[in-house]
């Protein structure tokens, strides 16, 4: 099974559309919907989902948008 995390803003109006998708995606492949929730900023988040905009997807590390992620400052 592939990891998923979404990253996003604490404020982001996109998230639960962004939530809803992964709902969507997990129900097609058949298979039980599993994701961990990353908030931007957060000191425990892991370094695999930093740099990422809001709200971001990814599968096994890498963005569904086919975006990079900034380099951390």
């Amino acid at each position: 099974m592939p990891r998923v995390d979404l990253v996003f803003g604490g404020e982001c109006p996109n998230v639960a559309a962004a939530r809803a998708r992964l709902l969507e995606a997990f129900q097609l492949a058949r298979v039980v919907p599993r994701w961990s929730e990353h908030v931007i900023g957060d000191a425990r988040a892991p370094k695999r989902v930093r740099g990422f905009g809001s709200p971001t997807i990814l599968v096994d590390g890498r963005d569904v948008a086919g975006v990079v992620a900034e380099a951390e400052a």
